[in-house]
């Protein structure tokens, strides 16, 4: 339903409730198109774990841990989030293309547990395939959760930037 449709609804309903009224909504004016049609925001989780880690871990210096995605159209990422424990000590988060080259990153210090990194900001757009990845800057922890338990989905990656590895098999990264 466009807005002016709406608002023609809703005054016939509830514009002449109170005797004043009439004045104050007779007052009120729709600038630009009443024809418009607002835009409805679908927001997703896209996510291949259960959401319970059975192991976590960590790995050498600017290695890449990663989760492979797929969009059937253009979208606008929002939030990533990872489930880290251990010591927080900072890591950089990266978005990645199809060819897993960096096209985001970001160096942030976790905190324990689902550590969500708010990139709406950052107006990321993406479609296909992509890659959420986690990079250790030191030989030291954050260890970043696995889920074990099936279904597997073949999505995680363990890499380098430019070369993400082989998909690996009953492990799904978070």
């Amino acid at each position: 339903k466009d807005i002016g449709t709406a608002f023609m609804n809703w005054f016939v309903k509830h514009g002449e409730a109170y005797t004043w009224s009439r004045d104050w909504f007779y007052g009120l004016a729709i600038i630009g198109d009443p024809a418009l049609t607002p835009n409805a925001v679908t927001k997703q989780l896209l996510q291949y774990d259960d959401g319970s880690a059975e192991f976590g871990f960590r790995s050498s210096v600017d290695s890449v841990a990663a989760v492979r995605f797929s969009a059937s159209s253009s979208i606008q990422l929002l939030k990533l989030v990872y489930y880290i424990w251990g010591e927080m000590n900072n890591f950089k988060v990266h978005v990645l293309n199809t060819n897993f080259q960096s096209v985001y990153s970001l160096e942030v210090t976790p905190t324990e547990g689902w550590f969500v990194v708010d990139v709406s900001a950052a107006n990321i757009l993406v479609s296909g395939d992509f890659y959420v990845g986690f990079q250790w800057i030191r030989d030291a922890p954050p260890w970043l959760g696995v889920d074990t338990n099936a279904p597997h989905n073949l999505r995680s990656y363990l890499g380098w930037i430019g070369s993400p590895g082989s998909p690996k098999e009953r492990e799904d990264y978070m």
